[in-house]
């Protein structure tokens, strides 16, 4: 009789490819939240909250982000390694568009 593997993916090259990749972008994931409070006091942006609202708000949108991909993967017929892998590619996207974009986001520019 055949052994049976409960869990045949962990054998699989992408799923080894994937679990890194959740595993690298939570780290950098994680290194924002540690240093954005202090990040936005010395910027100046709420200040006299502590960066604690910030926070907040990442959370939620996590939460909503992530409840509404799980909607879109359900009932539609996108697979959800298709919307991961669109999502990664946003996210890197967005990454290389930050150096680009940063004056967009300091307090002592000008405004348009």
């Amino acid at each position: 009789m055949p052994y049976l593997d409960p869990f045949p993916f962990w054998v699989k090259s992408t799923f080894h490819a994937m679990l890194l990749n959740n595993f690298l972008f939570l780290f950098g994931y994680s290194v924002v939240l540690v240093h954005l409070a202090k990040h936005l006091a010395a910027e100046g942006v709420l200040a006299d909250r502590g960066g604690g609202r910030a926070i907040s708000v990442m959370g939620v949108a996590n939460l909503a982000g992530r409840v509404a991909l799980g909607v879109v993967c359900q009932v539609s017929r996108f697979t959800s390694e298709a919307v991961y892998v669109v999502c990664m590619v946003a996210c890197g996207l967005a990454t290389l568009a930050m150096p680009a974009a940063g004056h967009l986001f300091r307090n002592d520019c000008e405004p348009l």
